[in-house]
């Protein structure tokens, strides 16, 4: 990621934190989920930052979740495939 893209994601997501409070990830995901988009989904980019940023600062685990609905090894009965 470019450095100027990551800085001014750094300082938008500060911005949002002491703005918006608890609602700041929420917003910064639903911008980088609009539709409304710059050359090569730079505006994408830019809000994906700006969450990335969001959870970082706050502790976040990204992604959780998805991820936890698949068993992992451990949880798999023994003989099966």
């Amino acid at each position: 990621m470019p450095w100027r893209l990551r800085d001014e994601a750094r300082a938008k997501s500060a911005d949002l934190i002491a703005s918006h409070g608890p609602e700041d990830y929420a917003i910064a995901r639903g911008q980088a989920r609009s539709g409304a988009r710059g050359a090569r989904g730079s505006r994408d980019r830019f809000w994906t930052a700006v969450a990335i940023a969001i959870a970082d600062a706050e502790g976040r685990e990204i992604g959780v979740r998805g991820a936890d609905r698949w068993p992992g090894p451990e949880t798999q009965k023994p003989g099966a495939p």
